[in-house]
């Protein structure tokens, strides 16, 4: 049996992180849940290990959101 480890993701619970994917959530007018998939389907594109690198990629996904109005990423 083969497991893909790498594509495991647990879940980010820093307040700051959570708060910017709020806001996403609401620019998007989706749900928390899915504003955190998004995120943290950006974040293993990019390869972020830290917390703070997660943020960084949560933020840039953020200010697409408001550059683009809200619309599909």
């Amino acid at each position: 049996m083969v497991f893909q480890w790498e594509a495991i993701m647990y879940p980010i619970n820093d307040r700051q992180y959570l708060k910017i994917c709020a806001e996403i959530a609401q620019l998007m007018s989706i749900s928390l849940s899915s504003a955190k998939k998004k995120v943290e389907i950006q974040i293993a594109k990019e390869g972020s290990k830290t917390i703070q690198e997660k943020i960084q990629v949560a933020q840039n996904v953020l200010e697409i959101c408001k550059k683009n109005d809200g619309d599909k990423l």
